[in-house]
């Protein structure tokens, strides 16, 4: 059953918000960048939940404790750096639906998706320490 919710101008602006970034952002940083239009903390996290169940965003997992999210539904991959925190997409690059058949086969249930997500140091990173 599908419920059906009415407009919201809040809700549109965190998604707008979550839209202008590639930076994969925490509710924090979000309400952070909303908070001067009145948009209070515990509003971006409800939104935020409602925006993923309807599959308007995805989490792109927890990363230093907070979790973060991803306006671009479409699988595609991450790179998170270990040091930075950085989640960083890595375009042109998806799992293979031969993976998720092999997990579906393996675990005798559907597969409806997969994420691949690489961890490391991302270049900055790498060029502080040299």
């Amino acid at each position: 059953m599908s419920i059906t919710q009415r407009h919201s101008v809040k809700r549109d602006e965190i998604l707008a918000c979550l839209r202008a970034t590639k930076a994969h952002p925490s509710a924090a940083w979000i309400s952070d960048q909303l908070r001067k239009r009145g948009i209070s903390r515990a509003t971006v996290y409800r939104n935020l939940a409602q925006l993923r169940a309807r599959g308007e965003i995805v989490s792109v997992g927890v990363v230093d404790g907070f979790e973060r999210f991803d306006a671009c539904t479409e699988p595609h991959a991450h790179f998170v750096c270990r040091c930075c925190g950085a989640v960083i997409d890595v375009d042109d690059l998806s799992p293979d639906p031969s993976v998720c058949e092999q997990a579906a086969r393996q675990l005798g249930a559907e597969v409806e998706s997969g994420w691949l997500t690489f961890y490391g140091r991302c270049a900055d990173c790498i060029s502080e320490i040299k």
